[in-house]
Order: structure tokens, then sequence, then C-alpha cells
């Protein structure tokens, strides 16, 4: 008789029942709802202060580069989030919107800033929008680039 593989959720349930001291406690400190994936729980962990760290930094010195996408520069900001601030995930979503504006190039801060949008989701179409039109006033020659 062969034993059946394990589910991701035994996996983590018999992760979870070896554990003790400071790694318990860090297991415990999130809903149970979330500790049933064992990848999620393995991953958190194993992740250094070191990582968080660097995010932090790379996160504070993150600008959107000339010819970077809007979609590109979200996908960007809210993995160095998603790193940076592990195990917060109630202001995760406001910081990554946050971050975001506050680090687009400069001819579209301004107009992302002035619509004020709820969510990230919000921002990139807003950024997009003002992306769109800014290549076709280039193009019509309505501006031009510095």
């Amino acid at each position: 008789m062969r034993p059946s593989p394990l589910t991701l959720e035994q996996k983590a349930n018999f992760l979870i029942g070896h554990l003790d001291g400071v790694a318990r406690e860090k297991v415990e400190e999130v809903a149970e709802s979330a500790r049933k994936d064992f990848d999620s729980e393995a991953s958190r962990l194993t992740e250094s202060p070191q990582q968080k760290y660097v995010a932090r930094q790379n996160l504070s010195s993150c600008r959107q580069e000339p010819r970077e996408s809007c979609v590109t520069f979200a996908h960007r900001v809210l993995n160095l989030v998603r790193t940076a601030i592990t195990g917060q995930d109630a202001t995760q979503k406001d910081d990554v919107l946050e971050k975001f504006v506050a680090h687009l190039r400069g001819d579209m801060w301004y107009f992302v800033k002035l619509d004020n949008p709820p969510t990230l989701d919000n921002a990139v179409t807003k950024v997009q929008m003002v992306e769109q039109l800014l290549i076709e006033a280039t193009a019509k020659r309505l501006i031009t680039t510095a």
C-alpha cells in the first residue's frame, strides 16, 4: 500500500506542528486561514531580515525610468512593497498605492495625484491613460520631450 502525497494544507499543518519558540509565535501571528498554504509558510519562515531591509532601501530609491511603462513600474513597486512589509497585510495596499504614485515620472505624477485614485488599479488605469495621451501629443508634436 502506497501512501498518498500530502496536500499543501497537510504539509503546512505538519510543519506548524513541529515548530516551537519564536518560529511558532511567528506562525501564530498570521490568521488561521493564511496558515493553510505550505509554500507561503515556508517562505515566510525562511526570509531574512536583510531581505526586508534591502527591499525597503530599494523602495525608497525606486523611481519610474524614462522609458519604463507604468504597468512594469507598478509590478516593480508591488514586488518591493510585498518584500519590504511582509506580515503587515492591512497596510500593504495603501503602501503600494502611495509608493506607486509618489515615484511616478514627474510628467505623470501630477495628473494621477490630482485624480486621487482610491486603489492601485485605478492609479494604473489613470497613468496608462495619461501615458497614452502624452505619447499621442508627442507624436502630433503638440509637446516636446525633454
